[in-house]
């Protein structure tokens, strides 16, 4: 069944035509017969003597499409007109719906169906009984339902594949957001091609090409590592050395390696007296300083220990397995648990002049990673934070909570602490600063609005490639002051006139898309773009 919408424009033709005819015919019996032009959006519906076929042409606005018909029993209704010289009738939509499932609707007395000027749905109410209008009606409103439904269900589905894709790519592309000028310039001149088909296709020629910059080449065996020399002379040098006179020499060069080992490390100290006064008491010199008093761990084997865990993610249980299957020494998971804890306490003094540092400007980098850890007890794993604290050109302070509430700023950020958090849109922040009633202004990160655009990148390479070309932009201004190492002063006059219109240009860029509604709030570009609203509020 066939549905025609409102709106659209219908003209019948009153005499038949040959069913042979194609695109060009169709087109000239429109311009000549009908006297209409075929590309104004209208609908030409033509059939045949015995009423038994139609065609539909009509414009789309790319090209002309036909749709043809044919009744297995019966035959179309076709209107008729009292005036001879008439060959065409405007019909509504909704009688073309009825003409072309081949209801006959024409009546001796009535005025015919094909004149009725109106597009009321309520049709032929003469022609039908009071429960056939009411079926018609529930059945049109059962598709008009229906329809609404199916484009929810596609838009639903184009929303969820856009967060497959984003989470493929997450999981499975180069975790490096990093993307070449070139690159870049290149898709944002193919998304425009693509948009506009008429362009040239030389226009593409001058697009950047991609040149791969050699590396230079570093040395095989770093030059710092100590050499250990194997000489080897032939066996007839070896017997009658004095017989042989050397004239030179060939080196060959491998790297090897020497695993790690255990060692008793025995420390003796003697006592001396006096051999003059040995009355005297014997002299000893004193024990150097343990962390634990007649601890067996020595200093080294606590660095190890700590290294293994924190750096090459070796849990406890996996050093116990190695140090007990490898070198044949047992150390229970409880001690090395007990030498780490006693390990971090003692470097805790360092742990506190980070921070001390790292607070000390008045301005810091704060961002939160997840990682899962193990819960004894549970059966499983659960979800904690990393928090990171970081100084531009100073020092990086990290601190492990199980959450990432608000109530973990008040242990990382000291209570007079007053001065600019940079961090990305996560609302802990906000009821943070917040709570510290206007000492803390917060700093929206461009990285974390780039990474937005960036995972929108497939799904609108124009818009979100123009947007990340304008924070390079930004980047490439930054990029200048460090290679300048320019001062405060100077920073502050060139982020005035040149980092600034970039910024307007953005945020009024943004403001556009938001208005044009041309993206769904729930699509990566819409999310994107409401997340850069968002940080840029009071830039």
């Amino acid at each position: 069944m066939l549905s025609f919408t409102g709106g659209l424009k219908v003209f019948v033709a009153l005499e038949p035509c040959d069913m042979r005819k194609g695109f060009n015919g169709l087109h000239a019996l429109v311009t000549e017969r009908l006297g209409e032009d075929p590309r104004t959006g209208a609908l030409f519906v033509f059939t045949n003597r015995r009423h038994s076929r139609l065609k539909i042409l009509c414009w789309d606005g790319t090209g002309l499409w036909v749709c043809t018909k044919r009744l297995e029993k019966g035959t179309f209704s076709w209107p008729r007109n009292t005036d001879v010289n008439a060959t065409k009738l405007r019909l509504t939509p909704e009688a073309l719906t009825l003409l072309t499932d081949g209801v006959d609707l024409r009546g001796p007395t009535l005025r015919p169906w094909y004149e009725r000027t109106h597009t009321s749905i309520d049709l032929l109410p003469h022609t039908m009984d009071a429960d056939s209008q009411t079926e018609l009606s529930q059945l049109r409103a059962l598709v008009s339902t229906l329809q609404s439904a199916l484009a929810n269900s596609q838009l639903e589905v184009s929303l969820l594949k856009q967060k497959v894709d984003a989470l493929v790519r997450r999981l499975f592309d180069a975790k490096s957001e990093k993307i070449d000028p070139a690159q870049l310039e290149l898709l944002l001149q193919l998304a425009s091609a693509m948009a506009a088909p008429s362009a040239e296709p030389e226009k593409l020629k001058n697009a950047p090409s991609m040149v791969r910059v050699r590396k230079e080449r570093t040395p095989r065996l770093p030059e710092n590592l100590p050499v250990v020399e194997e000489v080897l002379d032939p066996a007839p040098v070896q017997q009658a050395p004095e017989e042989w006179r050397c004239i030179g020499q060939e080196v060959n060069e491998q790297l090897d390696y020497e695993p790690g080992r255990f060692l008793r490390r025995r420390i003796i100290r003697r006592k001396y007296v006096h051999r003059s006064e040995p009355e005297r008491a014997p002299v000893i010199a004193a024990l150097p300083e343990r962390l634990l008093e007649r601890g067996l761990a020595a200093p080294g084997l606590l660095a190890h220990l700590l290294v293994s865990k924190y750096c090459d993610h070796l849990p406890l249980y996996r050093q116990e397995q190695i140090f007990g299957d490898r070198y044949g020494v047992w150390l229970p998971r409880q001690t090395l648990a007990r030498w780490v804890e006693l390990a971090a306490d003692w470097l805790k003094p360092i742990y506190e002049h980070i921070q001390t540092g790292v607070m000390a400007g008045g301005y810091v980098q704060i961002d939160e990673t997840p990682i899962r850890y193990l819960s004894p007890g549970n059966g499983k794993t659960k979800l904690g934070y990393l928090w990171t604290a970081h100084r531009p050109r100073g020092d990086v302070l990290f601190r492990w909570e199980p959450s990432r509430a608000a109530a973990c700023l008040q242990k990382i950020l000291p209570v007079d602490f007053a001065g600019t958090i940079q961090c990305d849109g996560y609302s802990a922040y906000d009821s943070f600063a917040r709570s510290r009633a206007g000492a803390i202004q917060l700093a929206g990160c461009w990285a974390h609005v780039r990474r937005k655009f960036n995972e929108a990148l497939e799904q609108s390479p124009r818009t979100a490639g123009w947007l990340m070309r304008q924070i390079q932009h930004l980047y490439r201004v930054e990029a200048r002051l460090r290679v300048q190492c320019s001062g405060p002063n100077l920073r502050l006059a060139l982020r005035a006139h040149e980092s600034r219109p970039l910024v307007d240009r953005f945020r009024k860029a943004l403001v556009t898309l938001k208005a044009s509604g041309r993206h769904l709030p729930q699509s990566l570009l819409g999310q994107a773009v409401d997340y850069a609203l968002g940080q840029l509020e009071g830039a």
